[in-house]
């Protein structure tokens, strides 16, 4: 059995004469004709019955026609499988955080493809990897500058951020949510005692994307906030400082718990009262199906998010 034989069958059927089927396939008659006995001879069946109007299929032969109609889909998707995978290694997914620790999860998740999907070495997995401002990050979504975003979204702004997100159709697919810490250096003056805001004045404070000042604005007005701040890029210039330094700062859960194995400095939390501040970190996206590479990302970061965040 051929596939050029299924081809013939499923013309035959769908023009409804050999006369038609015959200039479909730009193929003649006679051609045409034999190709059909042959596939009967082969199958032991007859396949159609053919009259002055034209041709009429056996219940046989429509329940080949159906089978020839599946064989010659799948084919046709088969041979469109290299042309698909060229387009999706030939681009490039552009991709963005809005923290610091959000651009290191996207590096960790590329480098993890990269080592196991061998065969998509082609595919570029970003052309950027930075950190933007919220209302740059949603705005480069819209306009399709970026394909995905690692975003966190703290306690104090989630109810409007989350009412953009819907209003503007996007999507947030929510990886873990964590909670936020006041810490500083082992022995402090702070430590093991219940202080409030107006405690933390006396101490200089240290933060990188987890500004206290914004928290506090937002909870309980600007009458609260802190006067010496010192703003650093690095978890490591952070913590250092801190060691050396009665600086306080802001921490989330996964990076405090960090903070011993990979940066060698011992840290605690202090105990402040009525402080709450937790934040949801996730995946977000335009609301439209992803493609190959996109769902594969996705899925990667979900299986690399902090094992310690329930």
């Amino acid at each position: 059995m051929k596939l050029r034989q299924l081809e013939i069958l499923v013309a035959v059927k769908e023009c409804g004469t050999i006369t038609g089927a015959a200039e479909k396939l730009y193929i003649s008659q006679p051609s045409l004709s034999t190709a059909l006995k042959e596939l009967e001879t082969e199958l032991g069946v007859v396949l159609m019955q053919r009259n002055n109007n034209g041709v009429v299929f056996t219940a046989v032969g429509d329940e080949v026609y159906a089978y020839s109609q599946r064989i010659l889909q799948n084919v046709a998707e088969i041979q469109q499988i290299p042309s698909d995978l060229e387009t999706m290694e030939s681009r490039s997914m552009s991709l963005a955080s809005n923290f610091f620790s959000g651009t290191n999860m996207l590096a960790e998740t590329i480098l993890a493809l990269q080592q196991e999907c061998i065969q998509c070495r082609k595919y570029r997995f970003a052309n950027t990897m930075e950190k933007q401002k919220w209302e740059t990050m949603i705005e480069n979504l819209l306009c399709g500058q970026l394909d995905l975003a690692i975003a966190k979204i703290n306690s104090y702004h989630e109810v409007e951020r989350m009412e953009l997100i819907k209003k503007e159709n996007l999507v947030f697919d929510e990886l873990y949510t964590e909670q936020l810490y006041v810490v500083a250096r082992k022995g402090h003056p702070l430590s093991n005692k219940r202080i409030t805001l107006l405690d933390l004045k006396n101490y200089p404070c240290i933060f990188d994307d987890n500004n206290l000042n914004s928290y506090i604005t937002a909870v309980y007005g600007e009458t609260f906030c802190l006067s010496d701040t010192l703003v650093m890029e690095t978890q490591t210039g952070i913590r250092r400082y801190l060691a050396s330094t009665d600086a306080i700062s802001v921490m989330p859960q996964y990076e405090l718990a960090q903070s011993d194995r990979i940066h060698g400095t011992e840290l605690e939390v202090l105990q402040l009262e009525n402080f709450y501040w937790t934040r949801k970190v996730g995946c977000l996206r335009k609301n439209r199906e992803l493609n190959w590479a996109e769902e594969m990302f996705v899925n990667k970061l979900f299986e690399l998010r902090p094992a310690t965040i329930e």
